[in-house]
């Protein structure tokens, strides 16, 4: 499946997209086959990886101006990454890892789950924004921006906050002002940049609205 995968995306950057979906609808068929076999793959991880394969193929599809076909198939990928997130904070689910692990690794595979409904939120707002109209992409993006602050560990009134103490130069710094990422926490660092990307898509949105 990833070698095949990686075949499309080659195809994908040399322009020639019908070889693109063509490729990733094998690694897609591919990745199936690997999940029946494994016994090892998480849900989570299951879901992610299904979800990573048919974005690709969207991206073809709307590569190709085949429209209906690439939001199918973002809002099927949409759709197996909220399962997957219902089932892992669902007390009947079984949980992941195993032994004294079951926190650290939800909590993993939520972040990961997470990531992958964000951008495929965003790939939704932009195919509408780009066919249809600011406004209605607006939803996709303001609930990327939404999952992505929550991932972060940000609430809403905290960006508020932040956005205003920047734009007004305070020096002063809020109770519940934004705690910056350390050095060492590379994942919530990245978490802060999608945020800070997402914003700007909902910005965009509403400036062209």
């Amino acid at each position: 499946a990833q070698a095949w995968l990686r075949a499309a995306m080659s195809s994908a950057a040399g322009g020639n997209h019908e070889a693109a979906l063509a490729r990733s609808r094998r690694a897609e068929a591919a990745l199936e086959e690997e999940l029946k076999e494994s016994s090892s793959s998480s849900s989570s991880l299951s879901a992610a990886r299904r979800a990573a394969v048919s974005g690709i193929i969207g991206d073809s599809h709307r590569s190709l101006g085949e429209l209906k076909a690439a939001t199918e198939r973002y809002e099927g990928a949409v759709a197996v990454l909220e399962r997957a997130l219902e089932d892992l904070v669902s007390p009947s689910s079984p949980k992941e890892g195993g032994g004294g692990e079951n926190s650290t690794s939800s909590s993993s595979s939520r972040r990961e789950l997470t990531r992958a409904l964000t951008v495929t939120l965003n790939k939704l707002g932009d195919l509408l924004y780009s066919t249809a109209s600011a406004k209605e992409a607006r939803p996709f993006y303001a609930r990327a921006l939404r999952e992505r602050l929550s991932t972060a560990g940000v609430t809403e009134e905290q960006a508020r906050e932040a956005a205003s103490s920047s734009s007004t130069s305070s020096s002063s710094s809020s109770s519940s002002s934004i705690t910056p990422a350390s050095e060492d926490d590379a994942e919530r660092a990245s978490d802060l940049v999608d945020a800070g990307l997402s914003a700007a898509k909902v910005a965009d949105a509403d400036a062209a609205a």
